[in-house]
């Protein structure tokens, strides 16, 4: 006969089984019910960084363009952002540096951003003129940054808080294939008289290569500090005038084919049969120029410059601990067309080794400057 068990054993194991039941439903709804476990995870920081130029300049905007690509690239789209209100351009045709610096102090004390790109030789030195070492800051598009003093060698930026990057510096090479390529004895020159506008128009490496190759430098110093396109054709004709029988074309305002239509410029040029050779801007060779010659590949400076500010915000390193020789090679660019209207015929072996050849000059399109 099956044996059965006391009723109040039965009940005793009823009860602990229900009180552990009960227990275990209150530790539930004890964790459950803690705010940490149903909060939202924290969302990840975004960085707001901040633009700062001297004056608009078709260059500036490629190059901050390339720099969003390399974060995107690099997965970083979403954790950085350039607010419109952070956009500061100091502007074209002051040379108060009183009145930059008061204003780049001003922009310096705000705290409602992570780092700044400074864009352009003289917007940088301002900025380091006014830096007291809190912002994070990446110059970029400066001409020269070794021999303009910006950094005080390839290793050393001069400051814990600033980066930027170093290619070769190669003005006296440019003259130098030129001069070998076309053989002028006396080439043309134009720039704004200032500091900057010296180092933009590489002056001094004109000058210096003239004297050691033989040349003469025929020099035009009246062009505005904005640089515009009719002070540029009155700087064509003037050095035409006074015989130049070529012309070095340098990153000036009254080249921005974004806003300018030089065509009167390179018609007068080729109508007087000169040539032209136009410094880190393959764009002017498309559509214009006889020949130029690039330093560096804007897209692979601006991958560099992209991969220093993840550096500089994801903590890894500061600013000044960051290396800044980039990656830079020579390009050569070549416009058959332009060469048949000037009458410069080019050597096989150069037709060889450059690195683009345009057969024609290819038109501007209508949209592509403000003024067609």
């Amino acid at each position: 006969m099956e044996s059965l068990l006391p009723r109040r054993q039965i009940m005793g194991k009823l009860f602990s089984g229900t009180c552990c039941l009960l227990l275990a439903l209150a530790g539930w709804v004890l964790i459950c019910s803690s705010p940490a476990v149903f909060a939202a995870t924290p969302p990840a920081k975004v960085f707001r960084i901040a633009y700062l130029e001297t004056g608009p300049y078709w260059s500036f905007s490629q190059a901050l363009q390339h720099i969003r690509d390399g974060l995107r690239e690099r997965g970083w789209e979403e954790k950085v952002e350039f607010p419109e209100d952070l956009y500061f351009s100091l502007g074209w045709g002051s040379e108060d540096q009183k009145l930059y610096r008061q204003k780049v102090h001003t922009i310096l004390q705000r705290k409602d951003f992570d780092l700044l790109i400074c864009m352009g030789l003289d917007a940088t030195r301002t900025v380091l003129a006014e830096n007291d070492g809190r912002i994070p800051i990446v110059g970029v598009e400066i001409s020269r940054p070794l021999s303009n003093g910006i950094v005080k060698s390839p290793t050393d930026s001069g400051a814990i808080n600033f980066t930027t990057a170093l290619n070769q510096e190669s003005g006296r090479f440019m003259f130098l294939v030129f001069h070998q390529l076309v053989g002028f004895r006396r080439l043309g020159i134009m720039y704004h008289d200032s500091p900057v506008g010296r180092s933009y128009g590489y002056v001094d490496d004109a000058r210096e290569t003239g004297r050691d190759v033989g040349f003469e430098v025929v020099e035009y110093n009246r062009l505005g500090v904005e640089e515009p396109f009719a002070d540029c054709l009155a700087g064509l004709k003037d050095l035409h005038d006074r015989g130049a029988d070529a012309i070095f074309i340098p990153n000036l305002n009254c080249f921005d084919l974004s806003e300018v239509d030089p065509t009167p410029f390179y018609r007068f040029a080729e109508e007087k049969k000169l040539p032209t050779f136009a410094a880190d801007d393959r764009e002017q060779v498309r559509h214009f120029a006889l020949m130029g010659m690039n330093q560096y590949d804007p897209a692979v400076t601006g991958e560099f410059h992209a991969q220093q500010i993840i550096d500089i915000l994801s903590g890894k390193k500061k600013p000044g601990e960051l290396a800044m020789t980039a990656p830079y090679n020579y390009r050569v660019f070549l416009n058959l067309e332009t060469a048949e209207k000037v009458g410069v015929e080019f050597e096989h072996q150069l037709l060889i080794t450059a690195d683009q050849i345009f057969i024609h000059q290819e038109p501007l399109k209508k949209d592509q400057t403000g003024k067609n």
